[in-house]
């Protein structure tokens, strides 16, 4: 079951798919908690069951989804505006050395398609306007 856009993407409401998922929503509204208060009111049986079955873990599964924006500067000290992608100054190179390194100890790994890929995307980056 899919209530709002990440509740359930851990672990669903066995027996609850997108169906009876968008039913549920527009009869008892689009968060979780609303629905479980409203769960007497479900008529379909194996749905009420499931949702009585599985709100312990429906909530849980609700809590791991949600990103926390009230954490303390100490805890995440940077700004989501210092997370952008953007070619180093070095062009790389450090990031190429460490990759290479890495590929060196790692059995199986090659550094090369990661280099490729972060190239391609600092070319993308100084082309855009």
């Amino acid at each position: 079951m899919y209530i709002s856009s990440c509740t359930f993407l851990l672990k669903g409401v066995d027996g609850i798919g997108n169906v009876h998922a968008v039913e549920l929503i527009s009869r008892f509204g689009s968060t979780l908690e609303n629905l479980l208060q409203s769960v007497d009111e479900i008529k379909e049986g194996k749905i009420k069951e499931s949702l009585i079955a599985s709100a312990d873990q429906a909530i849980l599964s609700k809590k791991l989804a949600l990103l926390r924006s009230d954490l303390p500067d100490y805890i995440v000290p940077f700004d989501t505006k210092d997370l952008t992608f953007k070619k180093p100054e070095d062009n790389g190179e450090k990031l190429s050395s460490l990759l290479i390194a890495i590929a060196d100890y790692a059995e199986g790994f090659s550094a090369d398609p990661v280099i490729r890929r972060a190239y391609r995307l600092w070319e993308k980056l100084e082309a855009m306007p």
